[in-house]
């Protein structure tokens, strides 16, 4: 009998059921690693997994026709999302976002607060930079807004085909009810097991005050007042789940939701 062999082959069970234990002590399954995925490449392991970095919130309740952030600084190759949330006194007037690096696109609008005469819009902007850098970001109206909210984002590990981000988002999908409780939005079925989805809403209320589903990370819950409106994001990576839903008391609700392609 190779008492030898056998000995190392307990020596590498061991050691394996050591590494699972100190992942499970880390909340991370083996039978699905989340951040930690690692796929091995020609020059070694190459982490493949989508990361995820909040660059910017920003609430404004004054009345004005252009609203600037402070500056913020994004990564090469890595696509940045803009949740914009605006109000008015009258139906919602087109908006336009700029900035130093790269070129925004508008990829989802929906307006909301009475479906017949909507007070309030969430719109969903991308953009992507080789170069990446440190700029500010203005939403500028054509004619004013009562307020305004932003939420700046940026995932990496993402693919990096096509202009201005359009190879990392696969659908979009819009959705806006009044007085209704838990908002949600409903994509159609995910196409790859290792993107991720992010959701952004706006409310007739604030703060927003909502709860994330189990698993989902709750990214902003904020607002700001007069007129009272509600801002709220939540995002999962590695998921097959393509229904968002926040828990929270019947309001007047819009929200975008989003499925983010991993780097092939």
């Amino acid at each position: 009998v190779n008492y030898q062999s056998r000995s190392y082959t307990l020596w590498i069970v061991i050691g394996i059921l050591a590494v699972a234990a100190f992942l499970a002590a880390q909340g991370i399954s083996l039978k699905n690693p989340g951040y930690v995925a690692i796929l091995r490449g020609p020059s070694g392991p190459e982490v493949r997994v989508i990361n995820f970095t909040q660059l910017l919130t920003n609430n404004s309740s004054a009345n004005a026709a252009e609203y600037t952030t402070a500056s913020f600084t994004t990564s090469p190759d890595k696509l940045v999302l803009a949740w914009v949330i605006t109000s008015d006194t009258v139906a919602p007037t087109v908006h336009v976002l700029s900035s130093l690096h790269g070129t925004w696109v508008n990829i989802g609008v929906t307006n909301y607060d009475t479906a017949g005469t909507p007070l309030k819009r969430v719109s969903l902007w991308r953009t992507m930079s080789a170069t990446g850098g440190t700029s500010t970001l203005t939403n500028k109206f054509v004619g004013a807004a009562t307020g305004c909210s932003f939420d700046v984002v940026e995932f990496g590990n993402v693919d990096t085909s096509g202009a201005n981000g359009a190879g990392a988002v696969v659908p979009v999908v819009m959705n806006a009810a009044d007085a209704t409780a838990n908002p949600s939005v409903t994509l159609a079925a995910l196409t790859g097991t290792t993107n991720a989805v992010f959701c952004g809403f706006g409310a007739d209320v604030t703060p927003f005050a909502g709860t994330a589903e189990t698993d989902w990370i709750e990214q902003f819950d904020s607002g700001y007042s007069a007129p009272n409106t509600g801002c709220y994001a939540t995002y999962r990576i590695e998921t097959t789940d393509n229904t968002v839903v926040v828990t929270r008391a019947a309001v007047d609700w819009g929200g975008i939701a989003v499925e983010i392609k991993a780097k092939p």
